[in-house]
């Protein structure tokens, strides 16, 4: 099955409602390249004072404002021109009219007032999944699907929100079905706590179930699927496309909207590449999308730079997801032809690209339990990791970042695989795992990651790997302590001026701030934490605890190394991880290559097809001119 679609996204129509030419915007769709589009249904625009949502489908509605039939118009032209719609339908953004016309749809806060204020319009609101406005919005898209021969349907949204929902329906749900009272959350346990993102997470995945059974009872062909979330902390919204996949037919998320600074630490060369390899790995076999913006965000008339716009494309489809590309503005349709026309032409030229696999044998695990529990700081744990929590919402993030940097910097290809991966235990095609201070773990998860070692395989892990179960509570040991061959001490903290020493090179490197104390039970250790020190200046006086220990199955960083590394790039971190990684187990090498070009290796039954993809770019973001690399040996 070709799993590889190409879409496009024009929202011309919200600036031309009555002027835009429909077989105009057609045939650029076309001619770019695109064989599937984002058409606007239900406008992703609001604006000020606004009573109703805006549509450019017909259909009669007191709660829409037909603009213009565009759908009816432009359907056939695209089929003819051979692009499949993909109707966009806005559920997450409403007008300020619906606190008049409907109260009882929207969400709230905890103080019982509507949450506003959405994209900076102050008295915009947000409809709620579990009000009677699902019965609503199902129904129109039921109407939709008998009208109009639409081959897919895209939400973009429903989601809650960090302070929502405490309407009276998710109140009562809450209760009925998960015992939380809303209103006594500083009662709550760490298990309650994650039982309400639980309620957020399978709310969100009912309504999809119910939305996508009601439009296939009309047509079964038509595709749905969500905005949905990223490799982060998710629960805020709701949306965790692991276990959503089952109730879409395809999936996605927006890895490709670029902006802010650049240089921050948020701001990943790689973030396409991950959230392609996150989805590709939740997918389960259907299709994967990466939404992307050619602008630099959040100056959405403002283009980015054509290397970066070309690096976009090139590292979500060597990462296994589709892309799609959307302007805003009509004055960045220029840059998107020309920028992108090519470069698609290019990728649906390749014979086969749509049926590859990875090849990858290495493979990062994203938890996203302990990506939910790092980022909120209420949440109660034992032990001091709540205070390490509080100063460092980010670590778990900057962890992953930091394991993903450094197999991409070595040049090893690789998978990011989720819990529910770990949990029906899909690893027979893997080698080697990485766990980047995946702190909440649950029994299956444990068990299958030992099966794994039984069977030859060998883990890298940071810090408080396992320590914790999936509710938070903590075990007193690790759960991985047959594995590692350590049992845990106590967390602690050093000053983040001192050392490493590594005896065997008579060296000193930078530490790891946050550290864990082991008793070794069967490890070599390569590098200990020296004595702490008062002062940068003060002498090294010794060396105690184990900061890097290994056995012939494990390789255990008792500190947070991987967001060490992302945040400081110390090269000893990257070839420590080189000296110990299985190179014999990897099937192609190179020579030449700096570390700033990607490696990606995929397949199928006839091909191998090998993704260079490179990022060398004169040191600054945004990337005004790729460097190119020669006499490559491989």
């Amino acid at each position: 099955m070709n799993r590889l679609l190409f879409i496009g996204d024009s929202r011309d129509i919200e600036w031309y409602p009555i002027d835009l030419n429909a077989e105009d915007l057609a045939k650029l769709i076309s001619e770019i390249g695109f064989n599937w589009q984002h058409l606007p249904g239900i406008s992703g625009f609001i604006r000020r004072g606004q009573k109703k949502l805006y549509a450019y489908f017909s259909i009669e509605d007191e709660n829409i404002v037909v603009r213009r039939d565009f759908l009816g118009e432009y359907l056939d032209l695209a089929h003819r021109y051979g692009v499949k719609i993909f109707l966009y339908l806005n559920v997450h953004w409403y007008p300020e009219g619906f606190k008049e016309s409907h109260p009882e749809w929207l969400q709230k806060r905890i103080d019982g007032t509507f949450k506003t204020g959405l994209y900076d319009l102050p008295e915009s609101v947000t409809p709620c999944m579990n009000s009677n406005w699902r019965n609503w919005i199902i129904d129109v898209s039921m109407r939709i699907a008998r009208k109009y021969d639409v081959d897919g349907i895209f939400l973009d949204g429903p989601v809650f929100f960090e302070d929502t929902c405490y309407c009276n329906l998710c109140r009562e749900k809450a209760l009925k079905e998960y015992g939380l009272d809303l209103y006594r959350m500083d009662e709550w346990t760490s298990k309650e706590y994650t039982r309400f993102m639980e309620f957020k997470y399978n709310s969100l995945k009912e309504f999809l179930r119910d939305f996508r059974d009601a439009v296939h009872s009309i047509n079964p062909n038509i595709m749905v699927y969500m905005n949905g979330g990223h490799p982060r902390a998710n629960w805020i919204h709701g949306r965790d496309v692991s276990t959503q996949i089952d109730v879409q037919d395809l999936i996605g998320a927006e890895g490709g909207f670029i902006g802010g600074r650049l240089i921050d630490p948020d701001n990943n060369f790689h973030r396409t590449s991950i959230t392609s390899k996150f989805l590709e790995a939740a997918s389960l076999g259907k299709s994967s999308v990466v939404f992307s913006d050619i602008a630099y965000k959040p100056w959405s008339a403002y283009p980015l730079t054509s290397p970066e716009i070309r690096l976009l494309l090139a590292s979500i489809i060597s990462n296994g997801s589709s892309p799609h590309f959307v302007y805003h503005y009509p004055i960045l349709k220029d840059v998107y032809r020309d920028v992108l026309r090519d470069e698609i032409r290019f990728f649906r030229n390749i014979e086969g690209l749509g049926e590859t696999f990875s090849l990858a044998n290495t493979a990062v695990v994203f938890s996203q339990r302990t990506a939910d529990i790092y980022f909120d700081i209420d949440i109660p744990l034992d032990l001091n990791i709540f205070s390490i929590k509080k100063r460092n919402k980010r670590g778990f993030i900057y962890s992953l970042y930091g394991a993903c940097e450094i197999l991409y910097r070595l040049h090893i290809p690789f998978d990011l695989i989720n819990e529910r991966t770990l949990v029906e235990n899909r690893l027979e095609k893997y080698d080697v795992l990485v766990l980047p201070n995946i702190a909440f773990m649950n029994d299956i998860v444990a068990r299958n990651i030992e099966r794994f070692i039984e069977k030859g395989g060998r883990i890298y892990s940071s810090m408080t790997t396992s320590l914790y179960n999936e509710y938070g509570r903590f075990r007193g040991n690790f759960a991985l302590k047959n594995v590692l061959k350590l049992n845990y001490i106590e967390l602690d903290e050093n000053p983040f001026y001192d050392y490493i020493y590594l005896p065997d090179e008579k060296k000193y490197i930078p530490t790891m701030p946050y550290k864990v104390k082991v008793e070794n039970i069967g490890c070599n250790i390569y590098g200990y934490f020296i004595e702490k020190r008062r002062g940068v200046y003060n002498p090294i006086e010794g060396y105690k605890d184990p900061a890097i220990l290994y056995n012939n199955k494990s390789i255990y960083f008792s500190g947070n190394y991987f967001q060490t590394y992302w945040r400081n790039r110390f090269p000893e971190y990257l070839q420590i991880f080189n000296k110990f990684y299985p190179w014999e187990t990897l099937k192609l090498g190179f020579k030449n290559l700096p570390g700033s070009v990607e490696v990606e290796f995929r397949g199928n039954e006839m091909s191998i097809y090998i993704f260079l993809i490179n990022y060398s770019g004169g040191m600054e973001r945004p990337i005004r001119e790729v460097i190119p690399i020669k006499n490559i040996e491989v």
